[in-house]
């Protein structure tokens, strides 16, 4: 693999608009939109499919960029790798790469209905607050990254019409989500606190986010039968959903919160599956 910092410097031009747009989060934006087009039914609108995934997705490269450029002291601490604290891009150079994926979203919603365009302009107004204030507040972040999440499945749907199962695992990715960013707020503890940044674990410390992040981690996994026993979800959603509760309760936070991180991703990825195929009986 190649280390950007060590790169010539033809080739760190480009890596370091590639890092901030952040690749990994862009697949998860398009998987989502993918997840509640599939889930909602959807059929005969592909090519509005394709466009709300290039939307979003376009929508959350122009967040990503336009969050390195505010966060630019607390990755000075905590990501000091990162493009732009590391020299591969300036300051402007990051708002011309966010005003461009801004502008490429703006063009691929013209295909699209306006319940679509009043979604994406909520979602860019968040994405905005979330970078010049939210990340930096007591909850109000992770709670903003949560409902932007949950929202790329509505926003897949929008075509064919939200039903119980969009609805669901919309839930279950926000709150997953939500989780996952309370843990990130106890990796980066010391940055935030370096920059003045009001976050529940500099607020009240790592123990007590510890603590929510567990509650809400149980309350989730409290939650996970409800669809079988009242939305008629199948025995395989049930199955899916039972490994899906081990990994979440193995995501409680009391070791590592890399390890916890990373069994959350683990999670949501059998969650998805298990919301695939929740027609299926367990015969």
């Amino acid at each position: 693999m190649i280390n950007p910092g060590k790169a010539p410097l033809r080739l760190q031009r480009i890596v370091g608009p590639a890092q901030v747009l952040r690749p990994v989060n862009l697949i998860i934006t398009a998987a989502g939109v993918w997840l509640g087009a599939t889930l909602s039914g959807s059929q005969g609108s592909d090519w509005m499919g394709l466009w709300a995934m290039v939307a979003a997705v376009a929508l959350t490269a122009a967040g990503n960029a336009h969050n390195d450029w505010s966060d630019l002291d607390k990755d000075a601490v905590n990501r000091p790798d990162r493009p732009l604290p590391a020299g591969r891009i300036s300051p402007t150079g990051l708002l011309v790469v966010s005003g461009g994926a801004f502008v490429a979203g703006l063009l691929a919603l013209m295909p699209l209905s306006r319940v679509h365009a009043a979604l994406f302009g909520m979602n860019a107004g968040i994405l905005l607050l979330y970078n010049r204030w939210g990340s930096r507040r007591l909850l109000a972040g992770n709670v903003m990254v949560a409902a932007l999440v949950g929202s790329t499945l509505f926003f897949g749907a929008l075509a064919s019409g939200i039903t119980d199962r969009v609805v669901v695992a919309a839930a279950f990715a926000a709150a997953a989500t939500l989780a996952r960013e309370m843990i990130k707020d106890v990796q980066d503890l010391e940055g935030d606190r370096l920059a003045g940044a009001r976050t529940l674990a500099v607020v009240a410390g790592p123990d007590v986010s510890s603590r929510l992040v567990n509650l809400v981690l149980f309350l989730l996994v409290s939650a996970t039968p409800l669809p079988f026993l009242f939305l008629d979800f199948g025995g395989t959603y049930l199955l899916g959903m039972a490994i899906t509760s081990v990994l979440l309760l193995r995501a409680t936070l009391r070791g590592a919160p890399a390890r916890s991180s990373l069994l959350l991703k683990w999670a949501m990825v059998t969650g998805t599956l298990a919301l695939l195929f929740a027609d299926i009986p367990v015969t």
